[in-house]
């Protein structure tokens, strides 16, 4: 959800504004305030937060509800086919993967094998 990623960027993490490690405020040319984060990184956060569900119901520790939701324990990533596994852009520019590094990431030829044989297929 949009909303929460906006909410959890500007109000509980690093606000609107992009701070000096002395709290001012970083300005632009202009002496305009440089904004922390814009709305692709809301659009990336969000996405960073899909296929979660709550966890299971402890028979031993909770209240029987009508809802039967487990408050106690951290979410869990619930049905995997929601999760969205594609590496996603921190602030920084940098991405931040959920499964698998980037072959940007990698070592230089690290995708090849020792010993083995390649072969060019197509091309001219």
């Amino acid at each position: 959800d949009e909303n929460l990623a906006r909410e959890f960027l500007q109000l509980f993490t690093i606000g609107l504004d992009r701070l000096h490690p002395d709290g001012t405020p970083v300005l632009d040319k202009e002496g305009n305030p440089l904004p922390t984060h814009d709305s692709t990184d809301i659009v990336t956060f969000a996405r960073a937060w899909t296929g979660f569900t709550y966890s299971p119901i402890r028979g031993n520790s909770e209240k029987p509800t009508t809802s039967f939701i487990n408050l106690m324990d951290p979410m869990i990533v619930g049905a995997a086919k929601l999760r969205d596994w594609w590496p996603k852009r921190g602030l920084d520019d940098k991405y931040v993967g959920d499964r698998y590094p980037l072959c940007v990431d990698l070592p230089n030829r690290a995708f090849l094998k020792k010993g083995a044989t390649y072969r060019l297929l197509g091309g001219s």
